[in-house]
């Protein structure tokens, strides 16, 4: 899951429209992996991303890789169909009277490296579309129509994917089943990812790295495990609050089809996975009604994950018969729902210790 250390590249681009806007934004990429550039709408992600492109005209750097696509000071700019990329925006954009496969085929009039039939096949595996291709756009649901339009941009070999907010023209369920194909492209891919969201869901599902945006500027920068907790955790979505914490795979119990994972903030959970590979970073998700509580760190219960945590503080929730606990484990954040009852009996305060018990078989990665 984890993008390498290494840079690969350099965006340090400037900008202005008037008065009333303008960017100055200075970072580099990882050479693998998703960077997310997260920010309110009006933020300047969009002309990042498309400044980045070439489509339009920052001063600045532009390096990806070992290509230079600008250097303003030098008087060098690649216009954009000269710039090895893949760009997919927030809507899928397909052509109506083509195919799936005849969409995906269209990009690589512009295409570099490989044979033609070979990137086809690759990003139809990747992407899962094998029996889809023979279908035209309206025969898709969103979610697809979205997946073909990944694809089309991965078969032109591109040394960059740029993604502008490419499930927000999505519902919530359609957003549900794109992102594991986002995640599989994140985690195969050996090429950076610039993802541009204000989704903190997003965030948390996919990012490796972060750029917090403001007003054209970037206020915070880091690994997604560091920031992740001060941005997006925990995070609402249809069906419950959810929360992610991150962590390695540590061991496994084969017998029981169990892996251990040893969180970055402290502590260990068992989740049900066939993954064995030692070392592997992976994100937990846990919805909030899957979190009991303990005043001790002993609970005699089938629950067999307990992690200490502290009580940041207690919000009532739609339900009137439910609280929302909001508990710091370590550096994480964690959301609890219990009855109002369960919380006055434990006499839950802010600051106090408490014990988060995590069902296994309700965890995922």
């Amino acid at each position: 899951m984890s993008a390498q250390n290494e840079m690969g590249g350099r965006v340090a681009l400037k900008l202005s429209r008037g008065k009333d806007f303008s960017l100055d934004v200075d970072f580099e990429l990882l050479s693998t992996g998703i960077t997310v550039l997260f920010g309110p709408s009006g933020c300047g992600k969009t002309t990042i991303l498309r400044s980045v492109a070439g489509l339009e005209r920052a001063r600045g750097i532009v390096r990806i890789g070992d290509a230079l696509w600008q250097d303003s000071d030098k008087g060098v700019f690649v216009p954009t169909w000269q710039r090895s990329l893949g760009y997919v925006f927030q809507e899928a954009s397909l052509f109506p009277h083509m195919t799936a496969r005849e969409n995906i085929s269209f990009g690589l009039k512009y295409g570099r490296g490989g044979s033609s039939r070979n990137r086809i096949d690759e990003a139809v595996e990747l992407l899962g579309l094998s029996r889809l291709l023979n279908h035209r756009p309206y025969e898709l649901s969103g979610g697809e129509q979205q997946r073909v339009s990944i694809a089309r941009a991965l078969v032109l070999n591109p040394k960059i994917l740029l993604m502008d907010e490419p499930l927000s023209a999505l519902d919530w369920s359609r957003r549900q089943e794109i992102m594991p194909w986002i995640e599989k492209i994140r985690d195969e891919l050996q090429i950076p990812v610039l993802y541009v969201t204000h989704s903190a869901e997003e965030v948390a599902r996919l990012a490796d790295f972060i750029l917090l945006i403001e007003n054209g500027s970037i206020t915070k920068r880091g690994p997604a495990s560091r920031l992740i907790c001060e941005i997006s955790a925990p995070v609402e979505i249809e069906t419950d609050r959810v929360s992610f914490l991150h962590g390695r795979i540590a061991g496994s119990d084969e017998k029981y089809a169990l892996a251990c994972v040893q969180l970055d903030s402290g502590g260990t959970l068992w989740i049900p996975s066939a993954r064995t590979e030692s070392g592997e970073e992976v994100r937990v998700k846990i919805f909030a009604r899957d979190v009991a509580l303990s005043r001790t760190a002993e609970a005699a219960s089938s629950i067999q994950n307990s992690l200490e945590c502290t009580v940041r503080g207690i919000e009532p929730d739609e339900n009137p018969a439910q609280s929302l606990v909001d508990l710091s484990c370590g550096s994480n954040r964690l959301m609890a729902r219990i009855t109002r009852r369960a919380a006055e009996n434990l006499g839950l305060e802010k600051g106090q210790k408490v014990w988060a018990l995590v069902k296994t078989a309700a965890l995922s990665v």
